[in-house]
Order: structure tokens, then C-alpha cells, then sequence
């Protein structure tokens, strides 16, 4: 009788952990595996409603490496913070920009790619010849004036590629909107001589 129990609970243990690996396993692979012979991009398009933002400077950082299936690594500049680089929903990713955003500055860390917005207020990484790794990117703006306001974008993260769950597919060529503050600059005084 004893035999019999301990088979009934090894059965259901067994059971559920492969339930569990299917259910982990179907999330993993459910765009299917990323292609690492493919190249990313990542545009950004920075307007004002209908008037684009031309000469904002905007810097990307790889703060983890991607595997075949999504799987973050922190780089080893990012590994240093201990922060949590797994949470892939907006708040989780809102949080970790703004953190990593002040350990950036505070350590001076060099971007992995910069460039400024063209007549179109788009800029498109890499800006040179080279090749974005794939992982996950902490994107900051520099402070911008343009017409009479300033402009700062919110620091933001983005994984290339990105998974577009609609369509179950991996997107390898991003483009994003930065949010941003703007405020209009008080009037300068002219002098009079």
C-alpha cells in the first residue's frame, strides 16, 4: 500500500513538472528562435506632434546580450549594479532605465553607439559601419532645444529584436517613439545699447 502512494506521488510530481516545462518551454519559443545571422536596428523617431526634432543627441547602451530564444546575459559593465534585467513588462523596464540611467552618469560609462536626428528628427542605430549585438539597449537623450523649447526624452529600454506578440515573430528592425517633457523657454531680453 505504501509502494503505491509513493508511485501515485512520484507520477503527479513528475506530471506537473512536465506541464511546467511545456507551459516555460511554449513562452520561450512561441515567436520561435531568434536568427543570430540577422542584423538589428533600432530607430528613433523623435517629433513634436507633426514638427520633427532635428539635432537631438541620443545615446544607446548594451546593458545584456540576447541568446537564441531571448534569454538575457548582463554585460559585464552592467553586471556590476545587480539589478534585475528579466522583467519585460513597461513598468519593470521604466524603473530599470531610470536606475540604470543614474548609474551611466555617476560612472561615466561610455555608450555602445550615439548619433543625432536628422532633417526628420530620426536617427537609426549602429550610425557607422558596425553591428548592434542583439540583447537589451538603455537608450538616453540629451537635453534638446529647438523653436523656443526644451525637450527631455525619458530614458527607456528596448530589446533588439523585439517580440511582436500579435503577429508571434521576432521584429529585428525597431522603431520608438521616446516620451518626453517639454517645456517653453522663457524670452530672452533684448538689451538695448
Amino acid at each position: 500500500m505504501e509502494v503505491k502512494m509513493i508511485m501515485k506521488k512520484i507520477v503527479k510530481q513528475v506530471v506537473l513538472l512536465l506541464l511546467m516545462l511545456l507551459v516555460l518551454s511554449t513562452a520561450a519559443y512561441a515567436a520561435g528562435m531568434i536568427d543570430a545571422q540577422r542584423e538589428v536596428t533600432l530607430a528613433v523617431s523623435y517629433q513634436d506632434g507633426d514638427t520633427p526634432l532635428v539635432g537631438a543627441e541620443f545615446c544607446a547602451f548594451l546593458v545584456a546580450t540576447a541568446d537564441d530564444v531571448g534569454e538575457l546575459t548582463a554585460t559585464d559593465t552592467f553586471a556590476q549594479f545587480n539589478v534585475d534585467i528579466q522583467g519585460r513588462n513597461d513598468a519593470a523596464w521604466k524603473t530599470l532605465a531610470s536606475t540604470l540611467e543614474g548609474y551611466v552618469l555617476r560612472d561615466g560609462i561610455a555608450p555602445t553607439d550615439s548619433g543625432k536626428t536628422d532633417k526628420d528628427g530620426t536617427l537609426t542605430f549602429p550610425t557607422g559601419d558596425g553591428k548592434l549585438a542583439m540583447g537589451l539597449y538603455l537608450v538616453l537623450g540629451q537635453r534638446h532645444t529647438q523653436d523656443g523649447y526644451r525637450y527631455d526624452a525619458a530614458p527607456f529600454m528596448v530589446m533588439l529584436p523585439t517580440q511582436d506578440a500579435a503577429e508571434n515573430e521576432w521584429l529585428y528592425d525597431v522603431t520608438v517613439t521616446p516620451k518626453y517633457d517639454s517645456a517653453k523657454l522663457p524670452d530672452t531680453p533684448t538689451t538695448v545699447t
